[in-house]
């Protein structure tokens, strides 16, 4: 029942980790940093097929590839909220027995994605509590 379980969540968490790329790609920092990725992975171009008007337009316009990308606010939630998904998808694929990694990796994974956790949900704490001193 449980690696039944584990293998939802696992499902659950690639929707997720889909979703949240879908919308990183929809802000043109994000569609610069998926493209300059997909460059350096060796898949081409990038996603030029998701939303072709608008990056045709950026073409035209002359944006360029290289340099530094700057990140809003909004694109790094993104990109951080994207890598805790892709944390919990691997996490959750070695215990559903979908993908065995080390027993070590999943163990890291897991500390990194609750100490994330804990820090978002110590800073909305102690927010509050700092501004009413």
């Amino acid at each position: 029942m449980a690696k039944r379980h584990n293998r939802w969540m696992a499902v659950r968490n690639a929707c997720l980790l889909a979703r949240l790329l879908i919308q990183l790609s929809r802000t043109r920092a994000g569609r610069q940093a998926l493209r300059r990725a997909a460059a350096v992975l060796g898949f081409g171009g990038g996603p030029t097929n998701i939303q072709p008007a608008e990056v045709e337009r950026e073409q035209e316009e002359g944006e360029e590839l290289e340099g530094p990308i700057m990140l809003g606010s909004e694109e790094r939630g993104l990109i951080r909220a994207s890598a805790l998904e892709a944390m919990r998808l691997a996490q959750f694929a070695h215990m559903g027995k979908l993908v065995q990694t080390h027993e070590s990796l999943v163990g890291l994974l897991g500390m990194i994605t609750t100490g994330t956790e804990l820090c978002q949900q110590w800073s909305t704490v102690v927010a509050p509590k700092a501004k009413a001193v």
